[in-house]
């Protein structure tokens, strides 16, 4: 397609106005650059100013030549030489800047606009007005930030948290009913025990649509709801910051306590929250024992895990109370005299005496005590018997859900007559008092609809306690009488039923560990109606025993 193309010409005194020779060149040899490259040229395309005025606006063919690039009626502009456009560089680099919004090139027939001095000029010019535009915005923007902020509003950018939307103004959050009931039932999962996975196959197998409407959730997900305090009302702003190492690409790295800017309460909502309406903190933080639990539990975080028994929990520091961890002193390619220490005497860690204590001493002391007991057990299996029967007893579904049943009946048939009632020519008054008692009805029913739902979750949690029980009866008949060939999984389910905890100090200090085995008492976990691990509850009923501790 062949280009169409302007002449722009210029004289800019009085005394070059009267030289013909010099607009007559600037314009033959801009039409035959213009021939050479096949650009058309219509003669009310070829400007000539013979103007004096300084500033550019000034000038009678040049505002026409722009006039007519707004209508788009070229696509080139031909020039003699850049200085008939400006000799000020600053609006030289103006006109070039309008005609490249319009699509327009710029050839001149004297220079090439890469390698001249104006060319130059024009690409630092270019990159130095985009740098400052940028940091501009960027100032304008923060500024806004830190007015939002300064006023206890959220920023009102970025993705809205899982049960959450924004308000009208985009300055704070409102729950998502749908998606809030979602939160409160992940949450009660993970408290009774079930795993991130488990939740994650739980919600796929009952059909609960994530926020793209499909059934489909990932544990990653899952894990970042769980750790959100969103949840519980405590929101902070400014919690990440990009930082950029030179020759390396910008990552994303967590604020400091101090940078991070704290919302008023309020701004975001609780979704976790007690009967009594405040949010629900001791939920939140088992949630949160519960996770670090598990992620001390992983096997991946020491690839010679199975040495050590107490690892992960079960060994503390009797000098700071930290969890002391499995360490394999090695001796060239081989694993030699592995041992328990406290990590509190590593560089950045902390100061503490660090004790280290022999595994191959330790576990063997522990696993006797552990081994006295569960033959105990075995010799008192009816009272495990006993456990299990009460449990039945005390089956949610069978015992709650029932009553809940028989309560959403009537009131599902209190709504129907209500809403057949709104329909009929009443009075404003007793409209009025219809219309109340209907959302007084439907406010009872969601009541109702939430209590079932949490009933469920105890289901889950009792069926949990019963598998455990059964599969520790059967773990204690079969092995009583074999106790030192249990595997290295069968030792680690009975240090956590039985509550075991384990202190070390350094060998100048009496004593030199302290064995401990406390399970938390029955009556208070069986029953709460908060939701209790399986593994709590089956502690719980071996400490109804109340056998004595080993010597």
């Amino acid at each position: 397609m062949t280009k169409s193309a302007a002449i722009y010409c210029r004289v800019s005194t009085e005394k070059q106005k009267g030289k013909e020779a010099s607009l007559k060149t600037q314009k033959e040899e801009s039409l035959e650059l213009c021939k050479s490259q096949g650009y058309t040229v219509e003669p009310h395309h070829i400007y000539v100013d013979a103007y004096t005025g300084t500033e550019y606006l000034d000038r009678p063919a040049l505002t026409e030549l722009r006039e007519a690039a707004r209508r788009g009626e070229f696509d080139v502009v031909v020039i003699y030489a850049f200085d008939r456009l400006s000799r000020n560089q600053i609006q030289q680099a103006v006109i070039l800047d309008f005609l490249d919004r319009h699509n327009i090139s710029l050839e001149c027939v004297t220079e090439n606009f890469d390698d001249s001095a104006t060319g130059q000029f024009m690409r630092s010019a270019r990159a130095f007005a985009a740098q400052l535009e940028h940091e501009k915005i960027r100032e304008r923007t923060e500024m806004g930030r830190q007015d939002r902020l300064k006023n206890g509003q959220m920023i009102g950018a970025g993705i809205v948290t899982y049960g959450y939307m924004w308000n009208k103004d985009r300055t704070a959050y409102l729950i998502n009913e749908q998606e809030a009931r979602v939160i409160c039932y992940i949450f009660a999962l993970c408290k009774a025990g079930v795993t991130i996975r488990g939740i994650a196959g739980r919600l796929r197998s009952e059909g609960i649509l994530n926020r793209d409407g499909k059934p489909i959730w990932h544990t990653a997900t899952i894990q970042r709801y769980l750790r959100n305090p969103f949840y519980i009302g405590i929101a902070y702003q400014y919690k990440w910051k990009n930082v950029r190492e030179q020759g390396k690409p910008f990552k994303k790295v967590v604020r400091s306590e101090e940078e991070r800017v704290r919302l008023p309460d309020g701004v975001v909502p609780p979704i976790l929250v007690t009967e009594g309406g405040k949010p629900d903190i001791e939920l939140f933080e088992a949630v949160q024992q519960v996770l670090k639990s598990n992620r001390q539990e992983t096997s991946r975080n020491n690839r010679d895990y199975k040495q050590g028994v107490l690892r992960a929990g079960y060994i503390k520091c009797g000098y700071c109370g930290n969890n002391m961890t499995m360490r394999s002193r090695r001796s060239g390619r081989k694993n030699e005299n592995p041992c328990y220490i406290c990590p509190k005497g590593n560089s950045g860690f902390g100061e503490c005496k660090r004790p280290t204590i022999s595994i191959e001493v330790l576990d063997p002391i522990v696993w006797e005590k552990v081994t006295e007991r569960v033959m105990q057990l075995a010799r008192n299996i009816s009272w495990v018997d006993e456990q299990i029967e009460k449990l039945k007893s005390m089956n949610p579904r069978e015992v709650e859900i029932p009553s809940i049943e028989t309560r959403l009946v009537k009131v599902e048939s209190t709504i129907r007559n209500l809403v057949a009632m709104s329909k009929k020519d009443l009075d404003p008054d007793t409209l009025d008092l219809v219309t109340n008692q209907l959302a007084e009805q439907s406010k009872l029913k969601k009541g109702l609809l939430e209590q079932q739902r949490q009933v469920e979750v105890r289901q889950i949690q009792w069926e949990e306690v019963a598998q455990v029980l059964a599969k520790f009866r059967k773990w204690c008949l079969e092995t009583a009488g074999n106790v030192e060939d249990a595997t290295y999984e069968r030792k680690r389910d009975a240090l956590k039923i039985l509550g075991v905890r384990v202190q070390v100090w350094k060998t100048d200090h009496d004593p030199r560990y302290y064995i401990e085995m406390s399970p938390p008492s029955i009556t208070k976990l069986l029953v709460s109606h908060s939701v209790q691990t399986s593994m709590e509850v089956a502690q719980a009923g071996l400490a109804g025993l109340n056998l004595p501790n080993p010597p």
